[in-house]
This record gives C-alpha cells, structure tokens and sequence, in this order.
C-alpha cells in the first residue's frame, strides 16, 4: 500500500509542477524547502512558521506542493493502516452502507489536504473489491480554498476519480461556522473524516482550545445520521481524548468500533526508498516526514441506550495496558495499595465521572458504576 500511495503523489505533483511553467515551479520549490526546512528542534520550527513572509508563501502553490511532499504519503499510510483495521474487523457495517444507496458518500473535514481521501479510497477498494456495486463521491471541507485545484489534481490520480472531477466536492467554508452547506455535507456523508484537524487548530489558551474543539466534535457528531462511520485521527497530544469521549471513548448514540490511544507509525522501508529516489532529482534529497505518532477511533452512529456498567467494565478488560499506564501517572503505585485502597478508586473516579454525568447518569447509577469499576481494576491490578 505504502508504495502505490507513494506513486500517487509522485504523480500528482508532477502534474502540479507542469502547471504553468515547470522550471520555474521547481526553482521556487527548492527555495522554498530550504528556506523552511524540518527541524526536530520544534521552537524553531515554531519561530520559522511566524510572520510576513511564512504568511506570502503559504497562499502559494510551493508551500501545497511541499506539504505533499513531506507530510501526505506518511499521513495517508498511518490512515490506511488503520481504517484498514476498521474495516477488517467490521466488515459487514460497511457493506451495509454500500448496500442502502448506490453511491457512498466521503466527507473531511479540515486539513486541506486530501491525505485522508487518497487512503480512504484506497483501502475501501482494496477490501471490498467486486462486491462494490456502487460509487464514491468525496466532499472536502476546508476554509482555503487555494487548495481546490490541488486537492483535485490528487485525487484525479486514483483510478476512482480519473476521468471524474464531478465527482469531487470542495466546500469553501470555515467549518467551526457550520453554515447549511456543511451540515448536509456532514448529513449527507457514509463517511465523516477527522484526519490531522484537531492539532492545526490555533489559537486562544488551552482550556479554550480544547472546548473549541469538544463542542466542534460533538456538533459533526449530532450532525451525521444513523448508520454513518466517524473516522478520527491525529496525533495523541493536547487532550485529544478529552474531546472524543475520554478515556473509555464512548459516545451517547454511538458504537465505538475502534480505539488506538497512542502508537508509533512509520512507513515501510521499501517505500522510503522508492520516495527517496522519485525525488532526488527534483528537490535534492531534502527532508520529509517518514514517521508519525497516531491517536486514532472510529465510531458507528447509532440509536443506542447510554452505555450501562457492564460496557465500562468491558472498556477497561480491553485496555487495561493502557490503563496501568494513567494509574502511573496519578501516582497510584502498589505501596498505597497497603495504606488504603481508596486512593486508587479517588483515581478512577476522576477519569470516570465527567464522563458519566455527560451521558446524563444520576448519582445513584454513578455510584453504583464506580464500585463496579473500582473492584474490577484493583483485581487485576494485584495480579
């Protein structure tokens, strides 16, 4: 997979680059990648980012191109990666959807670029095959719309959408607005699309920001209809999970299917390779991304009751791994298990409470949960 995403934008910013005079393209490119360059030193990648002339190139077509480049072939293999995984393991929801209407609908959100488009597309190919009966339309939704034509020019490289563009939608729209063209695109869509949002949202203090991006989540939640499949991923930074159902990642009237809180993703070794040899000509080996760090859930929207004691229960036998870890961090070791068991319960009940009222528990029910989850996680931490 790695190496046909690869072939893809190779292609595509080839065709980008023969836009208008190609030579010049490449000379203005190349002052571009070195003029900003990747950094590990993350302050001074920040600082490089900041005033007029970061803001003048932006709105150009060097700086699509680079992000191409350097960001989307890792981007679109850590999502086919994963909604590869989704659709292993829940295979009949999404023929279902197929089955319902004879084109499947594709909404993302955000980003610009259309990294998550390209492996969407591939990966539904690639699982489902001859028992695909119906077709693909994809709508991108972002408030620049200088990345119309490259978004296209992309997506036009896979065979979907080759002699296709009417089937490629782009919204210009700021989506925290949710203006009526962005609701029935969110409505309309099989497949809503989070991909590497969450993190470029700038702007105001933490706190604010993350409640920013909760209500932006729970609005694109409340918006999509039963029987749809919310796809998010990003990096497992900034209280990503807060935003998308805490730590248990269950939402009112939702089926999580999918949950990944924090693993490492890097392309394949022949694909680095190969993406390292298409471009040693054109950009003289300068540096792109070849790892990524993934926070990664996916959820079937559903007319459900709220979750009951038992789907809480569930949650932490699954992930318990992932669990001991928070424990550690709430400094909950096994010495205070011989003072009182009561400050790992006070732990638990931090990270379950909010979320409990938030589904609209009482106290009673609360309380009742909390003991449930507290023996259970005090047995299986002793063993």
């Amino acid at each position: 997979m790695d190496l046909d995403l690869c072939q893809v934008y190779f292609d595509a910013i080839l065709k980008l680059l023969d836009k208008e005079n190609r030579r010049e393209n490449i000379k203005q490119l190349r002052i571009f990648l070195n003029r900003f360059p990747l950094t590990t030193n993350s302050s001074k990648g920040a600082k490089s980012k900041k005033g007029k002339e970061w803001r003048l190139w932006k709105i150009t077509s060097c700086y699509r191109i680079a992000y191409l480049y350097r960001n989307s072939t890792c981007i679109s293999s850590a999502t086919a990666l994963h909604f590869g995984d989704v659709l292993k393991q829940n295979l009949g929801i999404v023929r279902q959807m197929f089955q319902k209407s004879s084109i499947l609908r594709i909404c993302s959100i955000g980003g610009g670029s259309p990294s998550d488009l390209v492996a969407l597309v591939k990966i539904l190919g690639q699982n489902l095959g001859n028992r695909m009966s119906c077709d693909i339309h994809v709508t991108i939704v972002d408030m620049d719309e200088n990345w119309i034509t490259t978004c296209t020019t992309v997506l036009q490289c896979l065979e979907w959408f080759r002699n296709a563009e009417w089937k490629i939608r782009f919204v210009h729209a700021d989506v925290t607005e949710m203006n009526e063209e962005v609701k029935n695109s969110i409505k309309k869509a099989n497949i809503v699309s989070i991909v590497k949002f969450m993190s470029e949202c700038k702007g105001g203090t933490k706190k604010k920001k993350l409640d920013f991006k909760k209500n932006l989540f729970q609005k694109v939640h409340d918006l999509m209809e039963t029987g749809s499949l919310l796809f998010l991923l990003d990096c497992p930074h900034n209280g990503l999970s807060d935003i998308c159902g805490g730590q248990s990642g269950l939402l009112p009237d939702s089926q999580l299917l999918y949950d990944v809180n924090h693993q490492s993703h890097k392309l394949d070794k022949v694909a680095l390779q190969k993406h390292a040899k298409q471009y040693e000509k054109l950009f003289r080996s300068a540096l792109r991304y070849n790892t990524l760090e993934v926070f990664c859930r996916a959820w079937l929207k559903a007319v459900d009751s709220p979750p009951t004691d038992g789907v809480f229960l569930k949650v932490l036998r699954d992930r318990y791994e992932g669990f001991r870890n928070c424990l550690a961090k709430i400094n909950i070791q096994s010495s205070h298990h011989r003072h009182s068991d009561d400050a790992s319960a006070k732990g638990w009940k931090q990270f379950f409470v909010a979320e409990m009222k938030n589904i609209g528990w009482n106290r009673k029910k609360i309380k009742r949960a909390l003991a449930s989850v507290e023996r259970e996680v005090l047995q299986m931490y002793k063993k």
